[in-house]
C-alpha cells in the first residue's frame, strides 16, 4: 500500500493572490488493476486503484502570497499511533527516513 495526500485547490475569490487547498490523506494499492473506459468516442484502458481516502480528516488552509504549507511529522509521531507516523516516515536499510511536504502555490496569469 502506498500512502499519500490529495491535494486540490481554488483560487480565493474575494482576494485573487489567496489560493484556497483542502488536503485529505489517501492510502491505496501500489499496482492497480487495467479495466476499459470510453473517453472521448474511444475505449481505452487506465489504472484502477483500490484504497482508501480518509474525508473525515480533510484539512482546508488559505494561503496568501508569499506563504506556504508544510506538512510533516513530529516527535509525538515517533510513538507510532498518529498519521504523521504512518504517512511520513519510512524505514530502509535499517535507517528511518521522514519526508517533509513544502507546498508552495502561486498564481499565474490571473486576471
Amino acid at each position: 500500500m502506498l500512502s499519500g495526500f490529495a491535494i486540490d485547490y481554488s483560487l480565493n475569490e474575494s482576494d485573487l493572490g489567496q489560493v484556497d487547498l483542502k488536503i485529505v490523506p489517501v492510502l491505496r494499492e501500489t499496482a492497480g488493476k487495467e479495466k476499459y473506459v470510453e473517453q472521448g468516442g474511444k475505449v481505452i484502458t487506465v489504472r484502477d486503484y483500490d484504497g482508501k481516502v480518509f474525508r473525515d480528516l480533510t484539512t482546508s488552509v488559505t494561503i496568501n502570497p508569499g506563504q506556504f504549507l508544510v506538512i510533516g511529522g513530529s516527535k509525538e509521531a515517533d510513538a507510532g499511533y498518529l498519521l504523521g507516523s504512518w504517512w511520513l516516515t519510512s524505514r530502509l536499510d535499517m535507517q528511518q527516513y521522514e519526508t517533509v511536504l513544502c507546498i508552495t502555490p502561486k498564481p499565474v496569469r490571473v486576471q
